[in-house]
């Protein structure tokens, strides 16, 4: 028979504040995860030359369409001159990829870190409070009596846990994977029965470097 194990975690602003750092580094890491997996998926040098022959062919019939029917009415070619500057625009993303990935991932991570700080807010706004925890072989249960709040989650629909020392994000198979639940950790006793928990229901664990 499974151990169950079951403990509580007193949430005051003071531990939100400690764990926000920890969230923003979880969420970043599966985005990286997801990134890596669309990366192998859809190979990028494919993707470019694919993205520039797409936009050299719209250019090349827009051209067309109005070099060499001057006799249309203009009505009739304004899809032509519409579409022509955004092929170009197309063509020059795809061009200049790299730079604009790297731009691109700058974007992401100030919004990562925006997620996680929204997400911790919605927390202060109740904070403090008190939330149990009982895992039981491949389910999870959190209730917290002063919101009336029961969450139950079933371990083997998640994919991946990243643990910090104060908190572990777990994250569905799903694909791309979505953040499911953040599970609390008191103390260093409850992160390494909790993590082993984990392990035990088949979820990949990984932990985050302090």
């Amino acid at each position: 028979m499974d151990d169950v194990i079951r403990y509580r975690c007193e949430l005051t602003s003071e531990l939100l504040d400690r764990a926000e750092p920890e969230l923003d580094a979880a969420l970043w890491t599966f985005n990286e995860r997801v990134y890596e997996a669309t990366r192998r998926r859809i190979p990028r040098r494919a993707l470019r030359i694919a993205g520039m022959a797409l936009a050299a062919a719209g250019i090349l019939r827009a051209w067309a369409l109005i070099v060499l029917t001057p006799e249309c009415s203009r009505r009739s070619l304004a899809l032509p001159y519409a579409s022509l500057p955004l092929f170009v625009i197309l063509g020059t993303v795809f061009a200049f990829e790299r730079s604009f990935t790297v731009r691109l991932r700058a974007r992401m991570r100030a919004v990562t870190a925006r997620r996680a700080h929204r997400l911790l807010e919605a927390v202060r706004r109740h904070a403090p409070y008190e939330t149990e925890y009982v895992f039981s072989g491949t389910r999870l249960e959190a209730h917290a009596s002063k919101l009336a709040l029961h969450r139950v989650t079933e371990l083997g629909s998640i994919q991946e846990a990243i643990a910090g020392d104060r908190l572990a994000c777990l994250f569905t198979r799903r694909w791309p994977g979505r953040l499911r639940r953040v599970v609390w950790l008191p103390d260093p006793a409850a992160r390494t029965a909790v993590l082993a928990a984990l392990r035990r229901a088949g979820v990949a664990v990984t932990e985050l470097r302090s």
